[in-house]
């Protein structure tokens, strides 16, 4: 009788005993697994944050007419002591003040003066103070443009020339996140006005003292965001244009005896720009 119980009991200990086996050698993988699936979720997250952060950037133009000659970009240029900058790009001609009846000036600040000390009243001006590329379609205009959202503006109206004056407020932003939406813009804006030629306007500098007074708002940061809206222009139906030497120093920097700020003309400064802006005119 005992040998029979003892044989009962080391069968169920060894039915015990391999149980507890397979339990130990279950839990001993349950962190080798969750450590995998937490790498392939990082892997995953990884690459869907290098997506987002580096964006593809396609540029929209109209193909080149086949009687207009495609322009050649000039090389970089330099004034003073500031870095090499984008020359400007298109074939130029000089108009007359109705040359801006059809016209459109989409801007910041200096956009804003340009409409209240200038000479072209007969365009129309979309501007506001800080405006950048970002807010533009939920913005309202301080201008001529009436009190529509620019979403609602643009869709309503039609151009013949676009000139964009944005990119000095942006630079605190990422270059890439920056780049990507001005290009989408220009996109938006080939779709909306398929007649325009669009005219991507540099961002004029500051003077030597007014840059670097905050780390990130410099002159050389200008000059960075000016080349890479450059490089979105095509010579013809998307040309830049560089209002920067009219107003410059032995540096290259914003004269400073022709600002208040070390960043906005004086408003009779806005007289000259808008003569200068009459020797950039593309004829379509």
């Amino acid at each position: 009788m005992k040998d029979k119980l003892a044989y009962i009991f080391s069968k169920q200990n060894s039915r015990y005993l391999f149980t507890l086996v397979i339990l130990i050698v279950f839990l001993a993988f349950i962190p080798s697994v969750v450590k995998s699936l937490n790498k392939s979720v990082q892997a995953d997250e990884a690459s869907y944050q290098a997506d987002e952060d580096v964006p593809e950037i396609v540029l929209a133009s109209t193909p080149a007419p086949t009687s207009v000659p495609t322009a050649t970009r000039p090389p970089e240029v330099t004034i003073g002591s500031l870095p090499a900058r984008a020359a400007e790009y298109g074939a130029f001609v000089t108009v007359d003040n109705s040359y801006f009846d059809d016209a459109l000036f989409i801007g910041d600040s200096r956009c804003v003066d340009l409409y209240k000390y200038g000479t072209l009243s007969n365009a129309t001006f979309f501007a506001d103070d800080g405006l950048d590329v970002f807010d533009l379609y939920t913005s309202h205009s301080k201008a001529n443009s009436g009190d529509q959202l620019f979403d609602e503006f643009i869709h309503s109206h039609s151009f013949k020339k676009i000139y964009i004056m944005l990119g000095f407020n942006e630079m605190g932003y990422d270059r890439t996140k920056f780049i990507r939406r001005y290009s989408q813009l220009i996109d938006s804006l080939r779709e909306t006005q398929p007649d325009a030629v669009l005219f991507l306007n540099a961002n004029l500098l500051m003077t030597s003292k007014k840059s670097g007074e905050r780390s990130y708002v410099t002159n050389e940061a200008v000059i960075e965001i000016n080349n890479m809206i450059a490089a979105l222009a095509n010579g013809y139906d998307i040309v830049y244009i560089d209002v920067n030497p009219i107003f410059a120093d032995a540096e290259g920097a914003l004269d400073k005896t022709i600002t208040g700020d070390g960043t906005h003309p004086y408003g009779k400064q806005y007289i000259k720009w808008c003569e200068w802006l009459k020797t950039r005119g593309v004829m379509g």
